[in-house]
């Protein structure tokens, strides 16, 4: 939802009390179905409800010329969404597991499990040695092609709370991938996003 939000408040066209609306209303939606549903009984089977098929809706629906996150071009947009896939499926799984037991629980006031730290900060570092090859091939400093997109923006949440821990260490040594890190945490966007969500928890 947060990385939603950023796509929102990154155009001119909205304002924060639509963000603030629609995060409130798919989050209820979100919470209400699926403690009572399943996927196949959604009321509406054509609403994308997944934080990452929203942001492609956002992404395409509030396109702001001049600065799309997305490629109109097929091919181009292909490889943006393959890299979402990329974070979806590689990136998110060690990186949520981290946030889990360094950020969560410590809130808690729970111990985090070391083996697990260990395990993810090792799956994790070998996703990004893949990242900082990456962004030496596109020489723009982002992982979608030679602009920002959408396919950076989904790693936001997760490198937000990351480089609050000790894992921020995988993020400083390559080069391309700390520029990039930081380039995506010092948008004016993302700052907007970070100051609703603390506003509001």
């Amino acid at each position: 939802m947060a990385v939603t939000s950023e796509m929102y408040l990154n155009t001119s066209r909205i304002s924060n009390s639509q963000v603030y609306m629609f995060v409130g209303l798919v989050s209820s939606r979100w919470m209400l179905q699926t403690s009572t549903c399943s996927y196949g009984q959604w009321y509406d089977p054509y609403e994308p409800f997944e934080s990452r098929a929203i942001m492609r809706c956002v992404s395409h629906a509030y396109a702001k010329p001049g600065k799309e996150l997305v490629y109109i071009a097929p091919k181009l947009q292909g490889l943006a969404t393959a890299w979402i896939d990329v974070e979806d499926h590689h990136f998110n799984p060690p990186a949520s597991r981290l946030v889990t037991e360094l950020v969560e629980k410590p809130k808690q006031g729970l111990t985090p499990d070391e083996a697990v730290v260990a395990e993810a900060m090792s799956e994790l570092a070998v996703v990004l040695d893949v990242y900082e090859q990456r962004l030496k091939e596109t020489s723009s400093g982002f992982l979608g092609g030679d602009k920002l997109t959408s396919a950076d923006l989904t790693h936001t949440p997760n490198l937000h709370y990351l480089m609050g821990t000790p894992s921020r260490e995988l993020f400083e040594t390559p080069p391309l991938l700390n520029s990039w890190c930081k380039e995506l945490l010092a948008r004016l966007a993302w700052a907007k996003v970070v100051h609703l969500v603390n506003k509001h928890t």
